[in-house]
């Protein structure tokens, strides 16, 4: 379904929630058990599509999903930075 939602994006150029779609579909891979190397590309992607639109809640909601595997493994540290970068012009 988030596939579909992107796709339709895609297609008609109302790319004003992909940052949103995107985020979710991490979410998803967590739930069904992906490695989270594969939910933190979806994060990262976003963060970048929320920073191009100046969307800085998903930012944050992008950052926070990205931040969350980290405290479940040794990387601990490693989902802190992008929430430091929320702010405009950083």
């Amino acid at each position: 379904m988030i596939d579909d939602a992107l796709e339709r994006s895609e297609r008609t150029e109302e790319r004003w929630c992909v940052a949103e779609l995107l985020r979710i579909k991490g979410d998803l891979a967590r739930l069904e058990g992906a490695a989270i190397r594969i939910a933190e590309d979806h994060y990262l992607q976003a963060l970048e599509w929320a920073r191009r639109q100046e969307a800085l809640s998903w930012k944050l909601r992008a950052a926070t999903s990205l931040a969350d595997p980290c405290h479940q493994t040794a990387e601990r540290g490693a989902g802190r930075a992008p929430v430091f970068r929320l702010r405009p012009g950083r």
